[in-house]
């Protein structure tokens, strides 16, 4: 399957225009707007020992691993508008992957995100969000942050696909006791050259429900349902029928500050996945989540156990996963703007089939077997690992140094085996924004804390009394 693509040069020139367009905006004249333009950019060399997530021992037939040079170059330009009632920000990037001796290997990529804040009255707060990546598996890694890598599903081979996502989040302060919060998200995997034909899967999840607050706790309810969908395939000898499954779910959840520092979360209940065509059967299995963190001054770690079960857009399936996650960061260097950052995951994941009416009761990390209810499609159990040391002053050029390893063992003898391979990746980055400008990140989750000391005390409504705004307490 063949795609239009621009020249390599026609491509660099549109960017670097892009880019040198917001370089030319006086940085004097930005900063006296709440609204800003800023040219962004990074390059990074990186070496990686498995570009394709080729398997470790091959059979024979199939290629080897292999080892390449990287150079990753990303021009973008950003748009930052900051005021007491609204925080956004848009960002767009085109970054080229050459790999160094595959001249014909040149990757393209689109990058566009943008994540939005408004604080609509004192008691009510929205959050917006979107994110599309048009990119090939063989650069995700690149583009994976180090909060977020390990313990994830790997694409594998060479697939240029387009993804995209759109996240909304409400909350309304009753009291200063009692609010409601209210969630919804839709995704797409749109696959635009793959070697083998392949489903586009799309996604709608909405959710929400009620939260109690006293003193050091907090419980909440929160019941939410997924609808996937994934397209019929009947393409080069290749049959899958379409397939639409609707996810519910249903966990309470418990938050208690041990002291300003420490801060544990429990939540437990149970999920259930249907097939919609028709409406039939339904697997129903327990999801839960423990969590300990630790913040202070810079200095953060957490250390997380979980279950989750539903669809997951890139296997195309429902998926039953056991997670932990192991995440720190700490500043080496306040002084010279020194960070620290490390993450560590492992996850068992199964693909089912739901089939009909059942309860899925299985342990902790173990596999279950097929049942009349669900057919076990796959197993795999993906381990990875993130280091990374930067210098991040707020007024210049940021440098990374980082570390990434990843494996994922897939279970023979099954329907759909996963592939088995591991990688490593090593990539030495430069990146700046200009002119600089400071503002908080945009949160990706409800606080961590009940008592909101992880919530940036600079963003829309932070200062004033009452609902989420409120500051940390001292007792």
């Amino acid at each position: 399957m063949r795609s239009r693509t621009p020249s390599n040069t026609t491509a660099v020139l549109i960017a670097l225009s892009a880019l040198s367009t917001a370089l030319c905006l006086a940085p004097d004249a930005l900063a006296q707007s709440p609204t800003t333009f800023h040219g962004v950019g990074n390059v990074g060399i990186a070496y990686t020992d498995n570009m394709f997530g080729s398997p470790s021992n091959p059979p024979a037939g199939q290629p080897e691993p292999v080892a390449v040079w990287m150079l990753d170059l990303a021009p973008g330009i950003r748009m930052i508008h900051e005021s007491p009632r609204a925080l956004y920000t848009l960002t767009y990037t085109h970054p080229f992957t050459f790999y160094l001796g595959y001249p014909d290997s040149t990757q393209q990529s689109d990058t566009a995100i943008f994540t939005s804040i408004f604080r609509l009255t004192p008691v009510d707060e929205l959050t917006l969000g979107f994110a599309a990546f048009r990119s090939d598996t063989r650069v995700a890694a690149l583009r994976t942050p180090p909060t977020q890598a390990g313990g994830t599903p790997q694409a594998t081979g060479q697939n240029l696909m387009l993804q995209a996502n759109l996240t909304q989040g409400y909350t309304h302060e009753y009291t200063r006791q009692w609010r409601m919060t209210q969630h919804s998200d839709l995704g797409t995997v749109i696959p635009l050259r793959v070697p083998t034909p392949q489903t586009y899967r799309y996604m709608a999840t909405l959710g929400g429900g009620p939260v109690y607050t006293m003193d050091r706790d907090s419980i909440g309810l929160d019941g939410e349902a997924t609808y996937f969908y994934t397209t019929e395939v009947d393409e080069g000898g290749v049959y899958e029928p379409s397939s639409a499954q609707v996810v519910v779910g249903g966990t309470l959840r418990w938050i208690h500050d041990l002291s300003n520092t420490w801060s544990t979360e429990l939540s437990g209940g149970l999920a259930g996945a249907f097939r919609t065509d028709p409406l039939r059967g339904g697997v129903w299995g327990p999801i839960g989540l423990g969590a300990i963190r630790y913040a202070n001054e810079g200095n953060e770690a957490s250390l997380s156990v979980s279950r989750t079960l539903g669809p997951n857009l890139v296997t195309a399936n429902t998926v039953m996963a056991d997670h932990v996650r192991l995440e720190a960061g700490l500043p080496i260097s306040r002084e010279y703007s020194l960070l620290f950052r490390a993450g560590a995951g492992y996850s068992h994941s199964r693909a089912i089939v739901v089939e009909n009416a059942g309860f899925l009761a299985t342990l902790p990390f173990a596999t279950p077997e097929s049942t009349e209810n669900a057919r076990l499609i796959t197993t795999f159990n993906t381990f990875g690992a993130d280091a990374s040391v930067g210098w991040y002053p707020q007024d210049f050029l940021y440098f990374d140094l980082r570390y990434q390893f990843t494996k994922q063992v897939g279970v023979e003898n099954q329907i759909a085996p996963a592939a088995t391979f591991h990688r490593n990746l090593v990539m030495l980055n430069a990146g700046i924004m200009w002119p600089a400008r400071d503002v908080a990140p945009v949160p990706a989750r409800q606080p961590g804390r009940t008592d909101n000391a992880d919530r940036d005390a600079r963003l829309p409504g932070a200062t004033e009394p009452g609902g989420r705004g409120r500051p940390a307490q001292n007792n």
